[in-house]
């Protein structure tokens, strides 16, 4: 059993009060205190009718005078209601020349506020984020101390555009594959740009459509860059595109056969590259094909998948029978080794045409166990 406590502390000070116990002379006018009394908060021991007082101005009169002093108790206004108060100290005010009077606004202070430095030099940069800490108490456990950051950064840094999501707890939940939009919970990375160059430090996903001889869609984690350079080719124009990833793959590709059954839409189990039973799709990378035609994913679409569990469901959009050729291409979690991601697109193309280079290569680091 555990328990998480959160502490708090507050504290108040207040040093002003306004009961008041003095000794006066009885004379005939005295004043008793600058600040207007409270009535009904006035007490002396004398008979009412050898006094008058004036609670606004704060002064009694002794209509007789039976002892040299008297005590006194009562409460206080914090301010003399009888005291005037006014804006300008002229004895004619009509003598104020109207001209003269410069408009200012009464709730602007000329005093310099303070104003804390901003940790990364600019004000373009907008940031947000949250912080929290929390503590684990139990029964049948030690004193354990939790602490989760967020931090998102969006804008310009010294002329470089800056995006960034940060976050210190990994969360193992994957989103759910019955819509069209995924949203990835745990994606942390940051991305610079300036004019046509832009690095990317974290998760990412890079893909390869328009090669016919190589093609592929992974998700990754390290460093990716793209950038764009303009150069001269024969005597023309011509621009180099560059796109080179070097990361840490989160999984490993298969492509599997799936051998429909008449009227059963599902749910169709997936396996690993060497059969493994129990595996983790990596979301938004799968791609089913049925007799050749890309399906689209969510449940007004063609199927659904459950990641953690690897199966799949069609809809009533695909009618399954045992005449489809189904084809799902997914990547899916590895826990046994770390692999290593390489690639690199170049592209040079001018008037005339294009010419572009591609390199793939995805392995095992056999020295890097992860269990």
């Amino acid at each position: 059993m555990g328990l998480l406590i959160i502490a708090s502390l507050s504290f108040s000070q207040n040093n002003f009060s306004n009961f008041i116990i003095k000794k006066i002379p009885v004379l005939d006018s005295v004043q008793i205190d600058s600040l207007s009394i409270i009535p009904g908060s006035f007490h002396i021991e004398m008979d009412s009718t050898h006094y008058k007082i004036n609670y606004f101005k704060g002064f009694i009169l002794f209509n007789q005078i039976i002892k040299d002093s008297i005590l006194v108790r009562y409460n206080t206004y914090p301010l003399n209601f009888s005291s005037t108060i006014q804006k300008r100290t002229q004895k004619k005010p009509n003598q104020i020349n109207r001209k003269r009077i410069i408009t200012k606004n009464p709730y602007y202070s000329n005093e310099k506020t303070l104003s804390r430095e901003d940790l990364f030099g600019s004000s373009s940069l907008q940031k947000s984020g949250s912080i929290s800490r929390g503590i684990n108490i139990g029964n049948t456990r030690d004193l354990s101390v939790n602490s989760n950051m967020n931090l998102k950064l969006a804008g310009s840094f010294q002329g470089i555009e800056v995006l960034a999501s940060v976050t210190d707890n990994n969360i193992p939940i994957q989103p759910q594959g019955n819509t069209q939009t995924l949203q990835d919970f745990d994606k942390v990375f940051i991305q610079f740009a300036k004019d046509q160059h832009k690095l990317i430090a974290g998760d990412f996903q890079t893909k390869e459509s328009d090669d016919v001889f190589l093609k592929y869609n992974k998700k990754a984690q390290g460093l990716s860059y793209q950038g764009r350079y303009n150069s001269k080719l024969f005597r023309e124009d011509a621009s180099l595109n560059i796109k080179s990833n070097v990361a840490l793959s989160r999984g490993k590709f298969n492509r599997q056969k799936i051998i429909g059954v008449e009227g059963n839409q599902g749910p169709y189990q997936l396996f690993g590259a060497e059969n493994e039973r129990f595996i983790i799709i990596l979301s938004g990378t799968e791609r089913i094909f049925i007799d050749g035609k890309q399906l689209s994913r969510g449940m007004d679409g063609d199927y659904v998948i459950d990641y953690n569990s690897a199966e799949i469901t069609f809809t009533t959009n695909q009618l399954i029978t045992k005449d489809k050729r189904i084809i799902v291409e997914f990547q899916y979690s590895d826990q046994n080794y770390g692999r290593s991601l390489l690639t690199s697109s170049s592209q040079i193309s001018n008037s005339r045409g294009k010419v572009f280079l591609n390199f793939y290569t995805e392995q095992d680091m056999k020295f890097q166990q992860l269990n």
